[in-house]
């Protein structure tokens, strides 16, 4: 298995993933809607940075590094006075991995390496939200070292976990 960081050439390969993921997931719950905007800027490397896992080269599991505040502003701002914590900050994001492949810790691969590079983007903080009932999820990110602030009901309806790291 390769991680890398997702190419502009590799746009194809995560929309099929995205769609897969979407179609079967436990729970619609777990996956929120993605808006034009963040679509819109899924290889624009200021904004967004997916890293995935290749198995013979097809396409097995991403997830996003979120350099923007639009995507976890709203998150970051129920911690508190988040402020001066916004430029500061990234998000690990729209993490999926293809049924075949779930339960392997190639999630927690991928994370490894996207905080690895928010590092190398002086980024102190990761941030990420998962819906609470999400076990995979919670567990996977609890053992990249996140913890669990708190559950709030984003102004979409969703509920959510929230969970920060300092890098």
């Amino acid at each position: 298995m390769i991680i890398k960081e997702l190419e502009i050439k590799n746009q194809k390969a995560l929309s099929d993933l995205i769609d897969e993921i979407e179609e079967t997931l436990e729970s619609g719950e777990y996956w929120l809607p993605i808006n034009d905007i963040s679509r819109e800027h899924f290889f624009d490397k200021e904004w967004t940075r997916f890293y995935g896992a290749f198995e013979d080269g097809e396409l097995i599991a991403a997830a996003g590094l979120f350099l923007n505040p639009h995507e976890f502003g709203e998150s970051l701002s129920q911690l508190g006075d988040a402020a001066p914590l916004i430029n500061m900050t990234a998000e690990i994001g729209r993490a999926m991995v293809k049924p075949a492949y779930r339960g392997k810790n190639i999630l927690l691969d991928i994370n490894r390496r996207i905080t690895e590079e928010a590092a190398r983007l002086n980024k102190a903080y990761l941030i990420a939200t998962i819906h609470p009932n999400n076990m995979p999820s919670q567990r996977s990110f609890m053992r990249l070292g996140m913890k669990r602030m708190l559950t709030y009901k984003k102004s979409c309806g969703y509920i959510r976990d929230i969970y920060l790291m300092e890098i």
